[in-house]
């Protein structure tokens, strides 16, 4: 059995926005992901940053509106390649973050199709 078939995707209107936990210098930060699916000790998602380039090679997706609306003047990106984690590393569900409605149609359909 595949990985994706494991993975319990959530409905369209069940997907949400979590920090991930990441040390960065020694120091742990909460990052934005669009959380699409679990399994039993698992979150699956998607990472939201304001760099371009997740490295040299690969870019992320640019967004037309940044989902943190307090920070909405600021160019955010997803990342193209989706990150599963145990639960532990992520935060309860973010209130204020919310796609422009041209990005979720964009994100959801890029989930269904991968893993539907």
């Amino acid at each position: 059995m595949s990985m994706a078939k494991r993975i319990k995707i959530y409905p369209r209107n069940k997907r949400h926005f979590r920090g991930h936990r990441d040390t960065v210098k020694g120091q742990v930060k909460y990052h934005p992901n669009y959380v699409f699916g679990e399994t039993a000790d698992k979150y699956y998602s998607y990472g939201i940053t304001e760099d371009e380039h997740y490295d040299k090679k690969h870019k992320n997706y640019p967004l037309t509106a940044n989902p943190n609306r307090s920070m909405s003047r600021k160019k955010a990106f997803i990342h193209k390649k989706a990150r599963g984690d145990i639960k532990g590393n992520y935060s309860v569900p973010y209130s204020n973050y919310y796609f422009h409605p041209v990005d979720k149609k964009y994100v959801d359909d890029k989930i269904d199709k991968k893993y539907k």
